[in-house]
């Protein structure tokens, strides 16, 4: 995901300009926010436009303005950081950001098929006793998977009885979204 952050001289005016172009997707905009003022970066421009880009085998722009693929260009004049060390940690900051919201967004539906074949297994799994509890779980969990919840991440975790008692291990090729290994 390309990020770049570097400084400019913009109508006489020294500022630090933020750049990022990568597949247009949901959550860009609020993170790309977020994620300036948390770094400390006031915002002085933000422009979002969405770019249809055809692309060479290579990943070349063969022709900006026609194609099928819609990618997001984010630009933001922020207050100057006249520190390259500093510059480059944003920009990392900024990266890991972008990479963890490609991976929320891929994963999704990988996380919600987890979140199903779970419920699912609940039905049998519950007792006659709790016939109603388990079923208004069930219910819940499915209005989850039915675009009412964001998930931003997954992982699989066992129960085991050991000699000390009880417990808890994450599976570590099970993680999805913000939760990959």
């Amino acid at each position: 995901i390309p990020v770049d952050v570097s400084n400019a001289t913009i109508t006489g005016i020294e500022r630090t300009v933020v750049q990022v172009l990568m597949l247009d997707q949901p959550f860009l905009v609020d993170s790309f926010r977020l994620n300036l003022a948390r770094l400390g970066l006031r915002e002085k421009l933000l422009l979002h436009p969405l770019l249809l880009v055809e692309r060479e085998a290579d990943g070349t722009p063969a022709l900006i303005g026609s194609g099928t693929t819609r990618e997001s260009y984010l630009y933001a004049e922020v207050s100057l950081v006249p520190d390259a060390a500093q510059r480059e940690a944003h920009r990392a900051e900024l990266e890991r950001t972008f990479q963890q919201i490609r991976d929320v967004v891929v994963d999704h539906p990988a996380m919600l098929k987890a979140l199903r074949t779970h419920t699912s297994g609940l039905d049998a799994a519950g007792s006659p006793e709790l016939a109603v509890q388990t079923r208004e779980l069930m219910d819940f969990l499915y209005w989850l998977t039915a675009d009412n919840f964001v998930f931003l991440g997954y992982r699989r975790y066992d129960l085991r009885e050991t000699t000390q008692g009880w417990t808890i291990q994450a599976d570590p090729q099970s993680g999805l979204g913000s939760l990959r290994d």
